[in-house]
This record gives structure tokens, C-alpha cells and sequence, in this order.
């Protein structure tokens, strides 16, 4: 959750809806939660998948305790790319960089836990449309208090 945010369901990051469709194209199948407001619960699920700025990666960290899902966590977004070893001993699988093409790798058992270091993405197109069916409420309808 943004809570500093007047409305924290002003937008939704849009890392996550590509993260989903890459998953959706590998074959596998997603199912997002939106915690921009709060943390909901998880369903049961193979793996467990966090996108984290820094602001974040406490709560993050926290739902990994809570749910006892340390071994099936996947990290990546700007927190882990920069600071990696903040995520060694709370997650399983650590992405540092863009992690389209390596969640699905992930998923299909091509990597070890651990770090695993991304290929920058240079053509954008070659990446499937973001996954917005998976987003309830994309944007709010109030973007200033009033």
C-alpha cells in the first residue's frame, strides 16, 4: 500500500500487468493482487511474486512471514535491482533488472534460488500487452482531494 498517497488507488503500477502477461504467454496461469489500498489475502498458489520500490519491501517482507511462503517468493522491481542483498534471506528468488523474460524462466524451473540477474529488454514490442483483465481498478476516479 501507497498510504502516503491521498488516493492509493490513483494508478497501478504497470510492471505488474506485463509481469502477468508474460506469465499468461509462457503458459502459466497469474492472478494479481491489488494491495494498493491494503494487503489482501493470497490464495494458495506454486509461487509467490512481489514487485518492490523501496517504500514497500517491509510490507513485502511481512506477508512473506505471514503466509510462511519464503521458499515460493519471487522479488524484482527497483528495491531488489539496487539493493539485492536486502532481499537475500527473505525471498527465494531475487530479479535485479526487468523481469519479463525471466519470471516466466523462473516458473518453468530454468533457474536456481537466488539472485538472478535479468537481460535488459530492448524491444519493447517484442513483450505482450500488459495484462489489464487481471486489474480490477486500474486508475481512480479522483486524482486531487476535494
Amino acid at each position: 500500500p501507497s498510504l502516503q498517497l491521498h488516493d492509493p488507488l490513483m494508478y497501478f503500477p504497470l510492471a505488474i500487468p506485463y509481469l502477468a502477461a508474460a506469465v499468461e504467454e509462457a503458459g502459466f496461469s497469474v492472478w494479481v493482487a491489488d494491495c494498493r489500498r491494503e494487503v489482501v489475502p493470497l490464495p494458495k498458489a506454486r509461487f509467490y511474486g512481489f514487485s518492490c520500490c523501496t517504500p514497500h519491501i517491509g510490507i513485502a517482507k511481512q506477508i512473506v512471514k505471514q503466509y510462511d511462503v519464503q521458499g515460493q517468493s519471487i522479488i524484482g522491481g527497483p528495491h531488489p535491482t539496487v539493493m539485492p542483498e536486502d532481499c537475500d534471506n527473505s525471498f527465494a528468488y531475487v530479479v535485479m533488472g526487468e523481469g519479463e523474460k525471466v519470471l516466466p524462466e523462473i516458473l518453468a524451473g530454468k533457474h536456481r534460488p537466488g539472485r538472478v540477474v535479468a537481460q535488459r529488454i530492448l524491444d519493447l514490442d517484442a513483450l505482450p500487452l500488459p495484462a489489464w483483465h487481471r486489474v480490477r481498478h486500474c486508475v481512480s476516479t479522483r486524482l486531487f482531494p476535494g
